[in-house]
C-alpha cells in the first residue's frame, strides 16, 4: 500500500459471506495483533460498515439519507479513519465487492492493507444461515441464489436480515473477490483454517505485512479456538447472536452438513452454485457426473 500512513496502519477487511467464518477470523487476527488475548463481545470491526456511529467524526446524521448518499460517506470515513491510523485497522464486511447505488464499489484501495476473504463451502453455509435466520433450509438456499440487494432486488420478510447487505448470490459474492485485481485480497478457505489454524493464521498476517512472533500466534489460536468461544457465549452471551437465546457458536464442524443439510438441497446448491464451488475445490458428493475441480489454495495475494 502506498501513501502517507505511517508502517502498520490501514484497514484490514475481514470480507466474507454471512456464516463463512468471519468472526472467528475477526477473532484470530485481533487476538495476534492485541497479543493473544480474546474477549468475542470486544472484536474489532464488529460495528457494521454503516452504522451511524462510524460518521460521529463527521457530525454528521445519516438517518435521512439513502444508501446512494451513505456510500461515499463511508469512503470518507475509511480514508480519514485510514489516515490517523498507526497500527492495523480490523474491519468487518458482509458486502459483495459489486457497485453500489452510485456506481463505486464499497471498498477502495488507498485505505485498504489486505482483504481477508474467507469462503465455506456453501452446503455449510445453507445449514448455518438457516440455523442463524431461524428459518427453514430450503429458505436459506433459495436466499443463497437470490442476488440481494443488487440490481434493484429488495428484501422480502424472509431475508430481512441477509437485505441489510449487498450480497448478490452466494456465487456472485466469492466471484466479486476472487476476481478482484484492483486490491491485496488473501483468500482463506474454512474448511482449511479448521484443518490448519495456525497455517491459515500465519498466512494472513504475512500477507498483512505484520511481524508477529510464533508465541502470540500459538496463543491467539488457542484463545480462538470454537471451544474457548462456545464457553464464552454460554458463560455470558454474545452480542452479535442472531435472536435472545439463540446461539451464535453453533457447532463448527467443517462437514457436518453432510448429515444436517437435505439430500434434495445438496443437489440444489450444487446446481445453484457448481461452477464456483469447482473453482474453490469443493467436491460434489459421489455419483456426481460433474468434472474434477482444481484444487485451490488460495496462497496468491492479488
Amino acid at each position: 500500500m502506498t501513501g502517507p500512513e505511517p508502517p502498520g496502519a490501514g484497514i484490514v477487511w475481514c470480507a466474507s459471506y454471512p456464516k463463512s467464518g468471519n468472526t472467528w477470523m475477526r477473532a484470530l487476527l485481533g487476538a495476534a495483533i492485541g497479543g493473544g488475548e480474546v474477549d468475542i463481545n470486544r472484536l474489532e470491526g464488529a460495528v457494521h460498515v454503516s452504522h451511524p456511529l462510524l460518521f460521529d467524526e463527521l457530525a454528521l446524521s445519516v438517518s435521512a439519507l439513502g444508501m446512494a448518499d451513505v456510500e461515499p460517506l463511508l469512503r470518507l470515513v475509511d480514508r480519514r479513519v485510514a489516515a490517523r491510523a498507526t497500527t492495523p485497522v480490523l474491519r468487518k464486511l458482509h458486502d459483495a465487492h459489486l457497485p453500489g447505488p452510485d456506481g463505486a464499489p464499497r471498498v477502495l484501495a488507498g485505505p485498504t492493507r489486505l482483504v481477508v476473504y474467507v469462503v465455506r463451502d456453501p452446503r455449510a453455509v445453507a445449514v448455518s444461515w438457516a440455523h442463524h435466520l431461524g428459518t427453514t433450509q430450503a429458505v436459506a438456499v433459495e436466499v443463497m441464489r437470490t442476488p440481494i440487494g443488487v440490481g434493484g432486488v429488495a428484501p422480502s420478510d424472509w431475508v430481512a436480515e441477509a437485505g441489510t447487505y449487498r450480497l448478490g448470490t452466494w456465487s456472485d459474492h466469492v466471484r466479486s473477490w476472487l476476481d478482484e485485481d484492483g486490491l491485496p485480497v488473501v483468500v482463506v478457505r474454512y474448511e482449511e483454517l479448521r484443518r490448519e489454524p495456525h497455517r491459515e493464521l500465519r498466512r494472513v498476517l504475512d500477507a498483512a505485512r505484520l511481524q508477529v512472533d510464533d508465541r502470540t500466534v500459538a496463543a491467539a489460536v488457542e484463545a480462538s479456538s470454537f471451544e474457548t468461544m462456545l464457553i464464552q457465549e454460554l458463560l455470558g452471551g454474545f452480542l452479535e447472536a442472531p435472536r435472545a437465546g439463540v446461539p451464535f457458536f453453533r457447532r463448527g464442524d467443517a462437514d457436518a452438513w453432510r448429515d444436517e443439510l437435505r439430500p434434495d438441497l445438496i443437489r440444489e446448491v450444487e446446481r445453484d452454485h457448481g461452477d464456483v464451488m469447482h473453482r474453490l475445490g469443493y467436491q460434489p458428493l459421489a455419483g456426481s457426473t460433474s468434472a474434477a475441480p482444481q484444487q485451490a489454495t488460495g496462497e496468491d495475494v492479488r
